[in-house]
């Protein structure tokens, strides 16, 4: 009880108690050693080298031997002034009320601008987001940061020592949720 009290009066403060707290889930969360394949891994080099490959390897999909259907029987559903409007591109108030339907604390994108940022300063940016969606419906290429997705271990156990007792969460950036929420609006 006297700790939870000491948390309400000085936990997040600029305190020493806070700055010891962050430390100490610091140090939690860092990997000094994993297991690969009966060899224990302590360098940071070869534990990020084994971690990249185990991950690209479990989260990489090979074509699967199944024969694809048969979708000649379905009659369209969208109709023709459906499908206009849904390759229209879209005007500044549209991507407007997409950039403010995502929550403001979303993940940040690769540049480290959260949407508070975009939608705060949305009076300075706006052009430049209308710019840039504008290019994606034009068939322009996406960086590949706009597709990066940040994935981060979570431990299934106590004391994790292999690639498989972590799980892996993907986070992604405010830019790879804009653009598919533009095309809900439709």
């Amino acid at each position: 009880q006297k700790a939870a009290c000491n948390w309400l009066e000085n936990g997040e403060r600029n305190t020493k108690l806070f700055h010891n707290l962050v430390r100490k889930k610091h140090v939690a969360n860092k990997i000094f050693r994993i297991w690969d394949e009966g060899t224990c891994l302590t360098s940071p080099t070869l534990i990020q080298q084994s971690g990249v490959s185990f991950f690209v390897n479990l989260l990489t999909s090979e074509p699967s031997g199944l024969a694809r259907p048969d979708f000649s029987c379905f009659s369209p559903q969208i109709s023709d002034s459906k499908n206009l409007s849904l390759a229209a591109t879209p005007s500044l108030e549209e991507v407007k009320a997409v950039v403010f339907s995502i929550p403001w604390d979303s993940v940040a994108g690769t540049d480290g601008y959260s949407l508070a940022f975009f939608q705060h300063c949305w009076e300075i940016v706006d052009q430049d987001v209308l710019g840039a969606v504008l290019d994606f419906f034009q068939g322009t290429p996406l960086p590949q940061s706009f597709t990066a997705t940040t994935i981060t271990l979570i431990p299934k156990c106590e004391s994790a020592r292999a690639w498989t007792d972590f799980l892996p969460i993907s986070l992604c950036n405010v830019s790879k949720r804009s653009y598919p929420n533009s095309f809900t609006l439709y």
